[in-house]
């Protein structure tokens, strides 16, 4: 891989907190503000990612 910088994550929004019985979930959201991807974009460049990794392990 090439030279990533890595920044600090910024938190979009405060986390949302659920709780199911004795059991308390909370789900945070962080981004970086600077970013052209939209969430979407980045989602599905992940799941594109995770295939490709996918394929080439299982070719192997």
């Amino acid at each position: 891989m090439g030279n990533t910088e890595v920044k600090e994550a910024q938190p979009l929004a405060e986390p949302y907190r659920k709780k199911i019985g004795r059991v308390t979930f909370q789900v945070s959201s962080f981004g970086n503000d600077k970013s052209n991807e939209t969430a979407q974009q980045l989602i599905l460049r992940m799941l594109a990612d995770q295939v490709v990794r996918t394929e080439v392990k299982n070719f192997k």
